[in-house]
């Protein structure tokens, strides 16, 4: 949206971007756009819109602002793994083990720290999650994130979440809230 016009402008980006999809979110950090995971829809020759099949996602993608242009950045891979395998093995020589989030979608994402933290979600294998993930936003690495056994919030999809600062049930500087969203029982 141009404050100028007060009107929505399609922009016309380079690059490799992400395929159409929802439920995924979205961070802004500097002047680039990073998006993970969603939900997309697979159609098989002939099927209708009503049959298509849905597909979670666990890739990452990055727009720079600045030149308009797409790129993957999913920790060396460059396509999503739908397969519901967190560990993926790269192509390097020493057979470095690279690890990343199950495919998900309805999750929420916020950034702390020059990170980009994520929690729960979906998909439809496994339903409802829990697990949080940090994604370097300089390294391009994932890191899943522990936290201590009395403070482990419900599987939930759907919900939100923000950053707020200091409180005394943090470690950081800063702490991220969950609210609402539908837990594992369908509540």
């Amino acid at each position: 949206m141009t404050e100028e016009s007060n009107e929505w402008t399609e922009l016309s980006c380079t690059g490799t971007s992400p395929s159409a999809r929802f439920g995924h979110t979205a961070i802004a950090q500097d002047s680039f756009l990073y998006i993970f995971g969603g939900q997309g829809l697979t159609y098989k020759n002939g099927t209708s819109l009503n049959k298509a099949t849905p597909i979670s996602y666990n890739d990452t993608y990055c727009l720079d602002t600045r030149s308009l242009s797409w790129s993957a950045v999913n920790s060396n891979e460059s396509e999503s793994d739908t397969s519901m395998n967190s560990t993926i093995f790269s192509a390097k020589e020493d057979k470095q083990e690279i690890i990343r989030p199950l495919p998900r979608n309805s999750h929420s994402a916020v950034v702390m720290e020059n990170k980009m933290v994520i929690f729960g979600g979906a998909n439809s294998e496994t339903g409802p999650m829990n697990d949080a993930w940090a994604f370097d936003l300089n390294l391009h690495i994932w890191e899943r994130i522990e936290y201590p056994t009395n403070m482990v919030p419900e599987k939930r999809e759907m919900h939100t979440a923000c950053v707020l600062g200091s409180n005394s049930c943090c470690r950081t500087s800063s702490c991220m809230y969950l609210v609402g969203g539908r837990r594992e029982d369908g509540e």
